[in-house]
């Protein structure tokens, strides 16, 4: 299934500050990306904070209290560092606002998104052999 709305059409509303931030996307973000206050999770996001982006799926809105019909929410999987990540937006046709609806970290996908991550972490995190530098006057061979 492809995604219902344009990325780049979400990334110009962090830009110009037209996407409200549900509490629980401000809670995750605080909780699992140190970002504080809501206007840096947008900065966040429009600075390229979001690493090897990869579009989910997009799912009508389940919880919608709004009229019908509910709307689309894309949600996406990406990277910051070595964290994980996890975000669901939408646009709503009744506020004409963009709506960043889940922003958290999502360890839980690190197998869905970078298969080879956990076979590789052991090697990453492993004690590299030291390079020592050769002494004024030495040469390195």
């Amino acid at each position: 299934m492809e995604n219902s709305y344009k990325f780049d059409d979400f990334m110009n509303a962090c830009k110009n500050r037209h996407v409200t931030i549900t509490k629980a996307a401000v809670e995750g973000a605080e909780r699992d990306f140190g970002l504080r206050p809501e206007t840096r999770v947008l900065e966040f996001i429009e600075d390229g904070g979001l690493e090897k982006l990869a579009f989910r799926k997009t799912s009508p809105f389940e919880q919608w209290r709004g009229p019908p019909p509910a709307p689309m929410v894309d949600v996406y999987l990406f990277a910051s560092g070595d964290r994980r990540g996890y975000m669901a937006f939408f646009y709503s046709v009744v506020t004409k606002n963009w709506i960043l609806k889940s922003f958290k970290g999502d360890d839980a996908q690190v197998g869905a998104t970078f298969p080879f991550a956990e076979q590789l972490r052991p090697l990453l995190l492993s004690k590299r052999p030291s390079v020592q530098k050769p002494k004024r006057g030495e040469s390195n061979e």
